[in-house]
C-alpha cells in the first residue's frame, strides 16, 4: 500500500507525457494536412488560371486567321490568284 502513491504519480505522469505526445502528433499531422490542401489549392487555382489563358490565346488566334482572310479575299485580284497558282505549281 506504501508504494500506491507512488505508482499513481507515475501513472500520472505516464498519462500526461502520453497525451503531450498524442498532442503534438495531431498538430503536426494537422500542419502536414495543412500544407498538402495549400499546394492542392494553388495548383487548382493556377489551372484555373491557365485554361481561360490558353482559351483567349486560341480565341486571338482565329480572329487574327479571320481578319487576314477578310484582307486577301478585300485584296487579291484574279490576277494576283493566278500568279501564285502559276508560281506554286511551277516550282
Amino acid at each position: 500500500m506504501k508504494a500506491l502513491p507512488a505508482e499513481l504519480e507515475a501513472l500520472r505522469a505516464q498519462g500526461a507525457q502520453e497525451i503531450a505526445a498524442e498532442e503534438s502528433g495531431i498538430q503536426a499531422a494537422a500542419a502536414a494536412e495543412r500544407d498538402r490542401l495549400l499546394e492542392q489549392s494553388r495548383r487548382e487555382i493556377e489551372m484555373q488560371v491557365k485554361v481561360p489563358s490558353a482559351s483567349l490565346v486560341n480565341h486571338a488566334a482565329d480572329l487574327a486567321v479571320g481578319v487576314a482572310t477578310e484582307r486577301i479575299k478585300k485584296n487579291i485580284t484574279d490576277d494576283d490568284q493566278q500568279r501564285l497558282v502559276d508560281r506554286t505549281c511551277s516550282s
